[in-house]
């Protein structure tokens, strides 16, 4: 029986630099993926979000997106040095990072649904986190890829995810989301496309939850950040942990 742990939640912090020294059990990851399976989604039913897990064998890909994706280019109210971009290091150290993404053509054209997605893709990350933490590792949690802004870079991050990954798994995704669709339009056209999963060849990331164990040795207060070396002056990451909530936003009475 689950047993809820005040000291998990009251210790947890957001971990920004993981222990590549340490792995993570794999059935655990398979526990991750369960809880996933089972999340309560609103319109439940037809996934607007792809995920992809990578794990130790898609280093490769995590470093593209680490330089390329996850990152913050309003760096200078951090270094004050103007142009300095930000990069999150948990994004290149998690053993296992779980990547959520949307097809690009549903930005474009249901931008009313938009936030629909968003808020289903909150359900899944806080099951995934709740999930990872009880079971004893830290997690991380990005929501910022402003490397994939323009149309071009997101086409450029789509390649790359695709040399990692069997791009004919999508195949059946598709089929079974149309033929759901189809169901819930009650034989209507015009509703067909309000329900279904559109990809349009293009994916653009929205979040990534990393799972692995933090980093004991490199620790410091409230944002503490450094320069990503070979990279002095424009490249950095921050290390500190973040602040806690000074309220959580729950009224009782």
């Amino acid at each position: 029986m689950y047993e809820w742990d005040r000291n998990t939640w009251e210790n947890r912090r957001t971990c920004r630099y993981f222990d590549t020294s340490k792995t993570v059990d794999s059935q655990d990851v398979t526990k991750v993926l369960t809880t996933m399976k089972y999340t309560p989604q609103q319109r439940g039913g037809i996934p607007a979000n792809l995920w992809f897990v990578l794990g130790p064998d898609k280093q490769e890909l995590k470093d593209y997106i680490w330089w390329n994706c996850a990152i913050h280019d309003d760096g200078h109210k951090t270094t004050k040095v103007e142009g300095s971009i930000e990069h999150f290091m948990s994004m290149k150290t998690a053993p296992y990072l779980f990547l959520s993404c949307r097809a690009d053509q549903l930005d474009a054209t249901q931008k009313t649904e938009v936030s629909l997605f968003d808020r289903n893709n909150g359900f899944m990350a806080g099951a995934m986190v709740t999930t990872i933490i009880h079971l004893g590792y830290d997690a991380s949690q990005i929501a910022c890829f402003q490397g994939t802004v323009e149309r071009e870079s997101r086409r450029a991050f789509t390649e790359e995810l695709w040399k990692h990954f069997d791009k004919s798994s999508l195949d059946p995704l598709i089929d079974m989301n149309r033929q759901e669709a189809i169901r819930r339009a009650k034989g209507d056209e015009t509703q067909i496309f309000h329900h279904n999963f559109h990809y349009d060849g293009t994916l653009r990331p929205k979040l990534a939850i990393g799972m692995g164990y933090r980093d004991e040795t490199i620790q410091g207060n409230n944002n503490e950040w450094d320069w990503i070396e070979g990279h002095e002056n424009k490249h950095y990451f921050v290390y500190g942990k973040k602040p806690s909530l000074w309220h959580s936003g729950v009224i009782v009475k």
